[in-house]
C-alpha cells in the first residue's frame, strides 16, 4: 500500500523528525512503498495531504501533534484516503482520544494492522477540526501561551498564563444558539467536542463519541473564581461535570451569534475571527481514520 508520511520536523521539540529512521527501517522490513515529507511552513501539511490523493497514495500519516494532524485532515475531509497518526507533539489529545499508542512502535504496527474506520470531524466556519474547539479561558490561555514564548519557556510559559488569567480573566458574554435551545449570559468557556480530551490530557468532554454525529457541548457559566481553581484539577478526570455551573449537551451544530471574544482555540490551536455568527457543524464519518475500535 503505497504510503505517505507527512512529518512536522519541529513538533515535540524536534520528536518527529527524530523518527523518521524509525519509520524507514520499519518499512523497509515490511517492503511497503512509502515516502516522507518534512512540512517547511504553517499549512503545508494540508496542501501536501492534498497533493497525495492526486499522486496515488492510499494512505497518509500524519507524523506529529495535534496541529499536524488537524493540518492534514484539512486536505483529506470528505474522501477515501485512510488515514493514520504516530503522536509525536507535546499534548497528542487526538491520540488518547482514539486509544492510538503513544510508542512509535507499536503505532506504527498498528497502521499496518488496524482496519480504518469512519469517523466524524466538526467544522467551524471553513475549517475542520478532529478534536475539540473552544472559546474562555482555555482558548485565552492557549493564547498567550503563544505570544508569551519570546520570554517564557514552554512549561514556564503555560504555568504564568494560568495564573495571569485566573487572575485577570473576565467572563465572556456569549449568545448561544443550538437545536431549540437559546442561552445569553457570561460564560468560563464553551468546549465543542468531537473527542474527549484537551489541553493534554484534561477530558473535558468525557462522554463524547467520535462516531455518533453529534457533538458533546460542555457550558461553565460564571462562577466565584476561587471555585475555578478547584474546577481545573477535576478536569483531568472528566469530573467537572458534577459542578452546578457546568451543562452538558449534544447538538450536531451551534452557532454563537454574540461573543465578547473572538479568539478560539481548534485542536489546540489558536483560531481568530472577528465576524459573527460562528457556526460549528459535525460531519459525519468525513475521514477514514486508522485506530482500535472499542465496542
Amino acid at each position: 500500500m503505497k504510503t505517505l508520511f507527512i512529518v512536522n520536523p519541529v513538533a515535540g521539540k524536534g520528536k518527529a523528525k527524530a523518527l523518521i529512521p524509525l519509520i524507514q527501517e520499519k518499512m523497509k522490513k515490511k517492503g511497503i512503498n512509502y515516502t516522507i515529507k518534512e512540512t517547511q511552513k504553517p499549512r503545508e501539511a494540508t496542501w501536501l495531504a492534498k497533493e497525495a490523493l492526486k499522486q496515488g497514495y492510499e494512505k497518509v500519516v500524519a507524523v506529529g501533534g495535534d496541529g499536524t494532524i488537524s493540518e492534514v485532515i484539512n486536505g483529506l475531509a470528505h474522501t477515501d484516503m485512510v488515514f493514520g497518526i504516530i503522536a509525536a507533539g507535546t499534548g497528542n489529545d487526538v491520540c488518547r482520544t482514539l486509544n492510538i499508542p503513544f510508542q512509535p512502535d507499536k503505532a506504527l504496527e498498528m497502521i499496518f494492522s488496524e482496519e480504518a474506520h469512519p469517523m466524524d470531524l466538526g467544522k467551524i466556519n471553513e475549517y475542520y477540526f478532529i478534536n475539540v474547539a473552544s472559546m474562555g479561558i482555555d482558548a485565552e490561555i492557549a493564547y498567550w501561551v503563544k505570544n508569551s514564548k519570546k520570554w517564557f519557556s514552554g512549561t514556564w510559559a503555560y504555568i504564568v498564563s494560568v495564573i495571569k488569567n485566573l487572575w485577570t480573566y473576565r467572563f465572556q458574554e456569549m449568545r448561544i444558539a443550538f437545536d431549540r435551545t437559546y442561552l445569553e449570559g457570561e460564560y468560563l468557556l464553551l468546549a465543542i467536542g468531537n473527542g474527549k480530551y484537551y489541553g493534554g490530557g484534561m477530558k473535558i468532554t468525557p462522554h463524547a463519541k467520535v462516531d455518533d454525529g453529534l457533538f458533546d457541548l460542555c457550558i461553565i457559566e460564571k462562577i466565584a473564581k476561587w471555585k475555578v481553581g478547584l474546577l481545573f484539577p477535576v478536569i483531568l478526570k472528566g469530573n467537572h461535570v458534577y459542578f452546578k455551573e457546568v451543562k452538558s449537551y449534544q447538538t450536531n451544530r451551534i452557532c454563537i451569534n454574540k461573543t465578547s471574544t473572538h479568539i478560539i482555540n481548534v485542536d489546540g490551536e489558536i483560531y481568530k475571527t472577528q465576524a459573527t455568527p460562528i457556526c460549528f457543524s459535525v460531519h459525519p464519518e468525513a475521514l477514514r481514520v486508522i485506530y482500535p475500535k472499542i465496542h
